[in-house]
């Protein structure tokens, strides 16, 4: 008869075989002694499922198994009644989770923290190197211009900044001039979407490198240049990659299939599925160049949206018909 509603893992102690709860504080205690109903107990295990990975949904049914066992299997706690119950809701706590995390990564809180004047808005982390962020956010123009270039673009510029404390790489989103900044500078900048993306990722557990700081210019509310900072992964792009393995890597190209299954159970769209946005470390893909990434608010347009990312991210093994033909076969959608 206990609902727990603040079921993340970190509330949870494991020591010497045993399982310990604390911060009890989120534990209702109203029905105490009457056992919870089916609503109530789908709404706890939403909850908790939701706290894990949507790559680890494998797992869910083997627990709903023990889990029935555990109440008895009575007609309405058996697994295919719960299981068929469970997705809908699980999806939508998820992606509740998901926003409220999104939305809580633009101001200050225990992980981030928010600083505003009249000509520039910055976020970062908050155990960030103190000395290199007063350097960021004093001016970054100054970092990139002793910074290795990557990139020299009329709509970006990208640089890595070597530093023993680990590497950055620092992506100036330009204006290209005035009418291209009339056109901007009323929407949310690249740097502003990437960085709410990075942890639209990391909080579904998809590899994408730690963002450490977004910047904005501005003049009063009208944004000007920005700057996303994320660490730097010393990796090669999924193209290249691929190239020097003229057999494929199957194991590898397991995990795409893994990555574009769970951004479809999601509902987010990449919006540039090109090879160079895929990092390849360790066998799994990272994902990078996050600023047309979305996440629709109706399945139904994201489904018209997806098969475009998917489109694109096969075109890139034309050289590799082999490969190609392995990924559309297994590609889920």
């Amino acid at each position: 008869g206990l609902r727990q509603k603040d079921l993340h893992l970190d509330n949870f102690l494991y020591s010497q075989g045993r399982w310990y709860t604390i911060d009890g504080d989120g534990v209702n205690s109203k029905r105490a002694g009457t056992a919870l109903n089916i609503k109530d107990s789908l709404d706890n295990l939403a909850l908790f499922f939701a706290q894990l990975p949507p790559s680890g949904d494998y797992l869910i049914k083997p627990a709903l198994t023990e889990y029935c066992q555990a109440r008895h299997q009575t007609r309405q706690f058996n697994v295919d009644v719960l299981s068929t119950s469970l997705v809908p809701l699980l999806f939508k706590v998820r992606k509740k989770r998901r926003l409220n995390y999104v939305k809580k990564s633009y101001r200050s809180c225990s992980e981030f923290i928010r600083s505003n004047t009249i000509h520039q808005t910055a976020i970062y982390r908050r155990d960030a190197d103190h000395q290199r962020i007063s350097q960021l956010l004093a001016n970054p123009d100054t970092l990139i211009t002793h910074g290795e270039m990557l990139k020299d673009g009329n709509s970006a510029t990208v640089v890595r900044i070597l530093h023993p404390q680990g590497n950055w790489v620092i992506k100036r989103y330009n204006i290209k001039g005035i009418w291209h900044a009339m056109k901007r500078c009323l929407r949310p900048s690249r740097a502003w979407v990437s960085w709410g993306n990075t942890q639209r990722l990391n909080i579904s557990n998809i590899a994408t490198p730690q963002a450490i700081a977004m910047i904005e210019k501005r003049f009063g509310p009208l944004r000007l240049s920005s700057y996303y900072v994320c660490e730097h992964i010393n990796a090669p792009g999924a193209t290249e990659y691929f190239s020097t393995q003229p057999t494929g890597n199957i194991e590898t190209a397991q995990q795409f299939v893994t990555l574009f299954s769970v951004l479809l159970q999601l509902g987010i769209y990449h919006g540039d599925c090109k090879g160079t946005n895929f990092l390849i470390r360790d066998g799994q893909p990272w994902v990078i160049d996050l600023d047309s990434m979305r996440e629709f608010c109706w399945r139904r347009r994201f489904l018209h949206a997806y098969p475009i990312d998917q489109k694109r991210f096969l075109r890139n093994w034309a050289s590799q018909p082999q490969l190609q033909r392995w990924f559309e076969k297994h590609l889920p959608g």
